[in-house]
């Protein structure tokens, strides 16, 4: 097994690290949504408010005024957030690729990855609170303060790195030292995910697709990621539009809240919910709730298993014009999205505790080569997740209408 060394020099170490870059953005992507998803949106919150569950100031701290349509409280930071994290989880396999390694994802089991990583941070799915927000400041420390202290916590022994902004910066040296480890040819890979970025971002950076194909596009990409995450340094003026200074100002708004003796109750959703009876997470008691957490689970499959399908197959095409990777992400903002607002609501069956989205894949994503297979595989999945929804009372008609309307797409993708 190749670990990441302290200094990296060869192409079997560097793709490595890239892999972890990888799964911990998509770790970090799918913890930031289990958080905002536990948090009401504003219509939900307005009914807590006439039961008297929340006062109005919290109404607005979660979830924004109603009226400004940037303006989502808390809640829309943090699914913001979590939108940038997929783009980065994006960009990650754009380097990945072009030293050589296959467009990767990861099979995330939470009971677990504590134990892969060396970040000194729990990672798992948690619901919105002051410690699950401590967490992610973990998460996003800027490998320039050197003053981190972080909660006891085993990571088997690797300290080549003890922040995601740290990995990068170690993969960057690696490059700068060894180039010669990026292997693509000059304006023959993909990217194209401009329509992702930020206003801030396209603004300053209107040609930039996130492609890497040389030195200078791979350190670019490489300071994007850690600067949205970090900020660069404190000084600069995307620091307050980075993640780390985000999650500290909620972190002291929350404080305030606190010290006031004016908490209030984000859904009681399990930590680390799971289908499976697994050390270290909560299963799922009820059944019916388990049979929705597995319809959301197999739309996440379905979801990531098209992303690598498009890249496996065309990896130099646009991703705008890709009907692989627009039915990816559509089905990521209409099933996905509803779904786990929804089980965030469902019994658990555990007394005074909602269940949530698990993110449980049954086998790890890989590259199908036969398109007509791949095809008949996606639909017959469908076709699967559609029955059970049609059987479930607690499934919306808007989304058992979606999974038929995809399998019909689906036989028709290509």
């Amino acid at each position: 097994m190749i670990e990441i060394k302290e200094e990296i020099t060869t192409a079997e170490e560097i793709i490595v690290a890239l892999k972890d870059a990888v799964e911990l953005e998509m770790s970090l992507m799918l913890q930031y949504l289990y958080a905002a998803y536990s948090i009401p949106n504003l219509v939900s919150g307005q009914e807590y408010v006439k039961r008297g569950i929340w006062k109005p100031e919290h109404l607005k701290f979660m979830c924004g005024d109603g009226e400004e349509r940037m303006n989502q409280g808390i809640r829309g930071v943090i699914l913001r957030i979590a939108r940038e994290e997929m783009i980065h989880f994006l960009m990650a396999n754009n380097l990945l690729m072009a030293v050589g390694g296959s467009f990767h994802t990861c099979t995330p089991d939470f009971s677990k990855l504590s134990k892969f990583y060396p970040l000194g941070v729990e990672m798992a799915l948690e619901p919105f609170s002051e410690n699950c927000v401590k967490r992610f400041i973990y998460f996003e420390w800027p490998s320039y303060y050197q003053d981190r202290t972080v909660p006891g916590h085993s990571n088997n022994g690797k300290t080549t790195y003890s922040s995601v902004s740290q990995l990068y910066q170690k993969i960057r040296i690696a490059l700068v030292n060894n180039p010669e480890l990026i292997l693509v040819e000059k304006n023959k890979t993909g990217g194209e995910h401009h329509l992702f970025l930020n206003k801030k971002t396209n603004t300053h950076h209107p040609n930039y697709q996130c492609q890497v194909d040389d030195l200078d596009s791979a350190l670019f990409t490489i300071d994007l990621i850690t600067e949205q995450g970090e900020g660069a340094n404190a000084q600069v003026e995307v620091f307050e539009d980075s993640h780390f200074h985000k999650f500290q100002k909620i972190h002291h708004y929350l404080q305030e809240f606190n010290l006031q003796g004016d908490w209030f109750h984000a859904y009681p959703t399990l930590r680390n919910p799971s289908i499976a009876r697994r050390p270290g997470t909560n299963q799922v008691l009820n059944e019916e709730t388990a049979e929705v957490m597995q319809i959301f689970n197999g739309c996440f499959e379905i979801s990531m298993q098209m992303m690598v399908q498009h890249f496996g197959k065309r990896p130099t095409e646009s991703l705008r014009m890709s009907r692989l990777m627009n039915t990816s992400l559509e089905i990521m903002a209409v099933l996905l999205r509803p779904l786990a607002i929804l089980l965030m609501t469902l019994e658990s069956g555990i007394p005074g505790r909602t269940a949530g989205p698990s993110f449980e894949l049954s086998q790890p994503i890989q590259y199908i080569p036969y398109d007509k297979t791949a095809q008949k595989l996606l639909v017959y999945k469908f076709e699967k997740l559609y029955a059970k929804a049609q059987k479930l009372k607690v499934v919306p008609d808007t989304i058992q209408e979606l999974l038929q309307f995809f399998i019909g797409f689906t036989q028709n993708i290509d």
